[in-house]
């Protein structure tokens, strides 16, 4: 299927879409481990979508970097990253082998299912900062204090200070870990 196998001139992009999963699945732990301190159990399912949020989140990011520092590569690295990424989240989703023919028709609508979510969190992650410039100590309406409420309010959890403070917390240190300026000098 031509937009997973690409040429070679994208395999750091795809490299990358691997550690942000390898990085998100981290993070997932970190917030079950947080919330399950808090009093919150998470079952199985529910770690899982946390993962699939973060990886979202983190293909969000990566794609605001992208459009800043090299807006004219962006759709290319975008498709290598999200490709690489959706595989090996994919990988981690499923208990039988992934067909080799990408084209399967399950696959292709997960796919499709996939890029439909990651469009959605792009809308909703839109209107959100990095930092307030009116106040930067304080994190309410970032993107960094709205996507914890996102997660914890579609797990069926409160917003409140020990949900929010458990994502953020698992989080730290994960951007820089992720590395995104790789993308800019493969």
């Amino acid at each position: 299927m031509g937009w997973f196998r690409k040429p070679a001139t994208t395999e750091p992009y795809s490299r990358y879409g691997v550690h942000l999963v390898t990085v998100a699945a981290g993070d997932a732990a970190r917030v079950a481990d947080s919330w399950h301190a808090g009093g919150i159990d998470l079952d199985w399912q529910q770690k899982f979508q946390v993962l699939y949020e973060l990886v979202l989140y983190y293909l969000h990011i990566t794609d605001r970097y992208v459009a800043q520092h090299r807006p004219g590569q962006r759709q290319r690295i975008m498709d290598a990253v999200t490709g690489a990424a959706w595989y090996a989240w994919l990988t981690r989703s499923v208990v039988k082998p992934i067909p080799e023919d990408l084209s399967d028709p399950a696959t292709v609508e997960n796919f499709r299912g996939f890029t439909e979510d990651l469009h959605l969190r792009h809308e909703l992650y839109a209107p959100y900062v990095w930092e307030r410039a009116d106040d930067p100590d304080n994190f309410e309406g970032t993107l960094f204090w709205e996507f914890p409420k996102f997660v914890s309010r579609s797990l069926g959890y409160p917003d409140d200070l020990i949900t929010i403070m458990g994502v953020q917390m698992a989080m730290l240190n994960s951007l820089e870990f992720l590395n995104s300026a790789q993308l800019l000098d493969p």
